[in-house]
């Protein structure tokens, strides 16, 4: 592959597919983290909302205030390195989304070998360490996927989407195409969550998180065979 194939831009045209697969990631990764290690790694409002039962002295089993911090810090600090990196090195560029993406693969590569050879209880402070490249990498997504500019897609918020499945920013029904991107945003994350929980409970979590990161991997070969940007 020539220098030039990894420095072009790709085409964004028809990158749904992409954006979509790695929701299927995000709901596989949440359904897998929360039920096990009392934390969501993607879905912010949540650990959000459980830090704060927290400080309201909520006294939950599935409620950690410091699992929540650490993948709130670690999320941030994801969509921080990734969204300047890909800024600097340029969002839609192939060779920065192929890396971006391999990266995010590996953090939950990582994942999984703690998970197959430490065993982790939730309340554990050992667990913040399986939470942290966890995190970092579904922050990373989250900036990867707000870079190639498909607002429709954000691959790991919810809330926005469903709101704007019905409404857009002037308060109309939205056009047919960004609505479907929308309905299928939502129903793939709902997808993702399902197949990560049943796979979680009926197999282990360590083959969940795998299963994550195999459609993470997906995705990065993926991005060798998108059209360039004409």
């Amino acid at each position: 592959m020539s220098c030039l194939y990894w420095t072009e831009s790709i085409s964004t045209k028809n990158i749904d597919f992409l954006l979509l697969w790695l929701t299927i990631s995000t709901g596989v990764i949440d359904a897998t983290t929360y039920p096990f290690f009392n934390v969501f790694v993607s879905n912010m409002t949540g650990n959000v909302t459980f830090l704060a039962l927290a400080v309201a002295q909520m006294h939950l089993r599935s409620i950690s205030a410091p699992n929540s911090v650490v993948a709130l810090v670690g999320f941030c600090v994801g969509v921080l390195l990734s969204g300047q990196l890909g800024h600097i090195f340029g969002h839609e560029s192939r060779w920065w989304l192929f890396t971006t993406l391999m990266v995010q693969t590996l953090l939950v590569v990582l994942s999984v070998i703690l998970t197959s050879t430490i065993t982790f209880e939730a309340d554990s402070p050992k667990v913040l360490g399986l939470i942290v490249p966890l995190a970092l990498s579904y922050g990373a997504q989250s900036a990867t996927s707000r870079g190639l500019g498909i607002a429709e897609i954000p691959t790991v918020n919810i809330t926005g989407a469903m709101i704007d499945l019905f409404l857009d920013k002037n308060g109309l029904a939205p056009a047919n195409r960004p609505r479907n991107r929308r309905a299928a945003f939502i129903v793939l994350l709902f997808a993702g969550a399902v197949v990560g929980g049943v796979t979680a409970r009926m197999v282990n979590p360590s083959t969940a998180l795998a299963l994550a990161a195999a459609e993470k991997f997906v995705a990065a070969v993926a991005v060798l065979f998108i059209p360039a940007n004409a």
